[in-house]
């Protein structure tokens, strides 16, 4: 037991050294990695005409020994949780296009773009791999173009915003979503011709619900005085029909139930059918009367009290014997089972000392 307390022990104390190496390896790993991004000015760097605003670079948190010629060269040390990033408006506003002999550009900057991809880049660089921005340029004067929203009546629903592009180039202006307006158009495609040139959306203002308030008005109007009745009555000629219902039952005569046969003659019919029921019953009592004389039975008349019938003595039920006898088959089931659990304890108990003994 203690050898194997002492293997569980070392086992996991190698588990844990284990786990130490690699959390410490893990975190050397993310401390000395570093990445670098390079970003270079293409063709307008190498013929001169574009260059790094050192004093913009500065401010950006970098000196002048991360410009190399026509590209600016930054490494950072990589972060897991919050890798560093790098602005891309910055950027582009830290280069400078030279004008020609007669004071005008004839290129802007108009983005960034990873080196061998065509598009341009709309989020900052993240220092997460080592990477070359190409700057992408465009062929013009930069002017800047004023967007403006109003409502119907010329008001500013919105402040106006002012954006850069090159001269003679032709744009879309998206409008702006400006709640509980509607613009006109959702873009508006223009050339730059001009500087300070003006893009105008015109909005819908909300359309105003007026609260109605809705007021119900009730009526009463009152009578004065007694309030008459009126009542409409129906005469029909000839004496009036009366009809009488009698439910059927039982009538009891002589202790025997004879069946009542209701009419419904009204009262005369009445009188027939209780006169028909006290013939029926003479009728039967006379019956009974022969019948008693010519036989053993007795006849229970309704002034008599029954006194009970006499029954022979070979017809009493022996029910006493059958209980008796069954009483002394249960009795002897059980002294039977008794019988068998003793034997089957005796059994037990000798085969039990039997193997202590042994």
């Amino acid at each position: 037991m203690k050898g194997i307390k002492k293997y569980l022990g070392g086992l996991l104390a190698v588990m844990f050294a284990f786990s130490l190496m690699l959390t410490l390896s893990v975190r050397a790993e993310a401390t000395d990695t570093k990445y670098t991004v390079t970003i270079s000015l293409g063709n307008l760097g190498e013929s001169k005409e574009a260059s790094f605003n050192t004093s913009k670079i500065e401010a950006m948190g970098y000196s002048a020994s991360n410009i190399q010629g026509n590209k600016l060269v930054i490494t950072e040390n990589y972060n897991s949780s919050s890798p560093k990033t790098l602005s891309r408006n910055a950027i582009c506003e830290a280069i400078d296009i030279k004008a020609d002999s007669n004071g005008v550009k004839k290129h802007y900057v108009k983005g960034l773009r990873v080196a061998g991809a065509d598009a341009i880049i709309s989020s900052d660089i993240v220092f997460d791999k080592d990477e070359t921005y190409v700057v992408a340029y465009g062929v013009g004067e930069v002017i800047s173009y004023i967007v403006k929203f109003v409502d119907e009546k010329g008001n500013a629903v919105a402040s106006p915003i002012t954006l850069y592009a090159g001269k003679g180039e032709s744009i879309k202006v998206p409008a702006e979503h400006i709640t509980g307006y509607t613009p006109d158009v959702e873009s508006k495609d223009i050339i730059l011709n001009t500087d300070k040139q003006e893009v105008v959306f015109t909005y819908k203002a909300p359309t105003e619900k007026e609260n109605v308030t809705y007021k119900e008005i009730t009526s009463i109007q009152y009578i004065n005085g007694t309030p008459t009745y009126t009542y409409d009555y129906e005469y029909v000629e000839g004496e009036p029909q009366v009809r009488t219902n009698t439910n059927t039952g039982n009538t009891v005569v002589n202790n025997r139930e004879i069946a009542a046969a209701g009419t419904e003659a009204g009262a005369a019919g009445a009188a027939e059918g209780a006169e028909a029921a006290e013939a029926g019953a003479e009728g039967e009592g006379d019956a009974a009367g022969e019948s008693a004389e010519g036989s053993d039975e007795t006849t229970i008349t309704d002034p008599d009290t029954p006194l009970g019938i006499e029954i022979p003595e070979t017809d009493t039920p022996l029910g006493g014997q059958n209980q008796r006898s069954g009483l002394s088959r249960v009795l002897v089931t059980i002294a039977v089972i008794t019988i068998i659990l003793i034997i089957a304890v005796i059994i037990t108990t000798y085969y039990v000392s039997r193997k202590r003994n042994r």
